[in-house]
């Protein structure tokens, strides 16, 4: 048995040259600062003890950290070739790519510690921060950038005394200016994984994505840009923004490097890897063209095979007819590429009623308040927006034909009723998860909202 280690071991400087004193033993081993081991926690009796020990007295440099990392299982089993229940790193980066795949395994779990995987946990955990958190921030701030700043980083705010100022975000009672805290981010994720606590790190950042997204829907940028004399105040937010993404993007890369380098790119930024110097605020240059904006994370379709089924196109109504019509909506994947003659859009509709209906008959529907996170078109539709809105324990997409009747940056931080029990359906290749509530008015829809605020996920009565 001692023999097995002894040459199982003796590969971490053998692999490198230790024979030739080659280059690479030199300085992965023999002059590296650090000698770092990660481990599997029930060998570390074999890497702190007979490692060292062998090691010291050949007169060799030991390991200056051994990390032991904990037991991985798949729904609650152990791994195992002979049951098959493995978890495929390959099939999961063809999925998922391996951007998701390595910030998944350092997010979810606690690293060092014993945890479980799941398919569910993975589409979870990349749907909710992935597409809806990151992706819909960059999309979001990028797209706005490009129709408000002519396709240029918009010019840079400048204080009082000519120093730049840095992104305020508001966050419930707190407020966070990017110069006085931007600092204290940058440390605090760096300490996290320099100490290897990558979920901590990224809780840490996603946190500060979170607030971003928050931001715009508090400063509600499409609303100052229909004022011409506040369009140094818009391109100011504008520029702060951007200039958040890009830090976001260089604190990201250690973790999601290729989609960072996307960002950059759209961006407008040369493709080089970030440094330290990538780190402080103002990199971007004013008038700069930016990149095409691209999905980066395409939401993941989550509906059962035998539920994606288009629903009937609704009747149109008798002219004349008082009663009003339910527009519909929906959520869930990334639309499949329109056809050269789009179909006619598709809708959910609520059917006439044939009479009145029992109390029991009414609560089998469940009506709830949403929150609209995002909004926009979706290509080749003229009237299908597709929004994604939350519900408190949930987050959804959603299809509706309101687009003649509301521009896609109105709605967002918009509280809505939403028919929350509907069976998911597919319009115009895009999956909806519900249905917003709204009446026609000269053929236009009007949603259905609340002259008060009410939580996202109460339930309306």
């Amino acid at each position: 048995m001692f023999y097995v280690w002894m040459d199982a071991l003796a590969n971490y400087i053998t692999a490198l040259g230790f024979a030739d004193h080659a280059p690479e033993y030199v300085k992965f081993w023999e002059e590296a600062d650090e000698r770092l081991h990660f481990v599997g926690k029930e060998i570390i009796r074999f890497h702190c003890l007979y490692w060292p020990a062998m090691l010291h007295a050949a007169g060799l440099p030991v390991p200056t950290r051994v990390f032991a990392h904990g037991w991985l299982t798949r729904d609650g089993r152990k791994l195992s070739k002979t049951t098959g229940n493995t978890i495929d790193p390959d099939l999961l980066i063809a999925q998922y790519g391996v951007d998701a795949f390595r910030y998944f395994f350092l997010r979810e779990g606690s690293f060092g510690q014993d945890w479980d995987y799941t398919d569910a946990a993975m589409v979870k955990r990349y749907n909710a921060d992935l597409a809806n958190d990151l992706g819909n921030l960059v999309s979001r701030a990028l797209t706005m950038a490009a129709r408000y700043g002519e396709g240029k980083v918009p010019s840079r705010p400048m204080s009082l005394d000519g120093g730049d100022v840095g992104l305020e975000v508001r966050f419930e009672s707190d407020r966070m200016d990017y110069r006085k805290s931007g600092s204290e981010l940058i440390d605090s994720v760096f300490e996290r994984y320099e100490a290897l606590d990558y979920a901590g790190a990224l809780a840490i950042l996603w946190g500060w994505i979170g607030q971003l997204n928050q931001r715009i829907v508090a400063e509600a940028p499409w609303e100052t840009a229909k004022d011409p004399e506040r369009r140094g105040e818009l391109h100011a937010f504008l520029y702060r923004l951007l200039e958040a993404i890009r830090i976001v993007a260089v604190l990201a890369w250690p973790v999601i490097p290729r989609s960072s380098r996307r960002i950059f790119a759209m961006l407008g930024l040369p493709d080089a890897d970030p440094t330290t110097v990538s780190l402080h605020w103002g990199a971007l240059q004013a008038g700069q063209p930016l990149g095409t904006v691209q999905p980066l994370f395409p939401r993941i379709d989550t509906t059962p095979a035998k539920e994606k089924t288009l629903s009937e196109p609704s009747k149109p109504r008798a002219s004349g007819a008082s009663s009003a019509p339910i527009t519909s909506s929906a959520g869930g994947s990334a639309p499949a590429p329109v056809p050269a003659s789009p179909p006619a859009e598709t809708t959910q509709a609520a059917s006439p009623s044939a009479g009145q209906l029992d109390i029991a008959d009414f609560a089998k529907m469940e009506l709830r308040a949403a929150k609209v996170l995002s909004a926009e078109k979706i290509a080749g539709a003229r009237k299908l927006l597709r929004l994604q809105v939350d519900l408190g324990d949930e987050k959804r997409q959603i299809v509706s034909g309101i687009a003649d009747a509301y521009a896609p940056e109105a709605l967002v931080g918009k509280t809505i009723v939403l028919v929350a029990n509907l069976k998911p359906a597919k319009i115009m290749g895009v999956e909806s998860n519900g249905m917003v509530l709204a009446a026609s008015l000269d053929g236009k829809a009007v949603l259905c909202t609340f002259d008060a605020d009410v939580p996202a996920g109460t339930k309306v009565k």
